[in-house]
């Protein structure tokens, strides 16, 4: 009984760990910190407003892998074999969604390095109305609910 009262703070604990895990993984991937959230675009005026997904090799707000983080996984983070896959089967290769396009990052954050133009891990396609990269209408449902399905 002179111990349940550390269950809670036992818990709260392993929580932060298992929500800062992956972040780790960002380094084996260029502009990890700059890719766009496929299901949040909003326009300001003549301004869009992006916000940046966190775990790019995961489905929003799941522990669920995109196949991206399934690639990623396979590869062991090898970006050099990455970057030619086009994990999501959007007709873009990786490393041209993730601002690599020649596939020459090799760590860090060197000039030649672009903003990514969409997700490697979501099928997105070109919309000419709002120039932006968008999920797929047939998955949008699915990938951009807050309870999707287990794709």
């Amino acid at each position: 009984m002179a111990h349940s009262h550390f269950l809670p703070i036992f818990i709260c604990c392993m929580l932060i760990g298992l929500c800062v895990a992956f972040p780790p993984f960002r380094r084996y991937i260029p502009n990890a910190y700059r890719v766009p959230d496929p299901c949040f675009t909003r326009r300001i005026g003549r301004r869009t407003q992006l916000r940046y997904i966190q775990a790019v090799g995961h489905y929003r707000d799941s522990s669920k892998r995109n196949p991206f983080g399934r690639d990623f996984e396979m590869q062991r983070g090898n970006w050099t074999v990455l970057c030619t896959m086009d994990s999501d089967k959007d007709g873009m290769k990786n490393g041209y969604e993730m601002g690599d396009p020649d596939c020459n990052w090799k760590g860090g954050v060197p000039s030649f390095l672009r903003i990514p133009y969409s997700h490697p891990g979501i099928a997105e396609t070109f919309n000419n109305l709002t120039r932006r990269y968008e999920v797929v209408p047939q998955l949008r449902m699915a990938i951009c609910s807050r309870n999707f399905p287990m794709i």
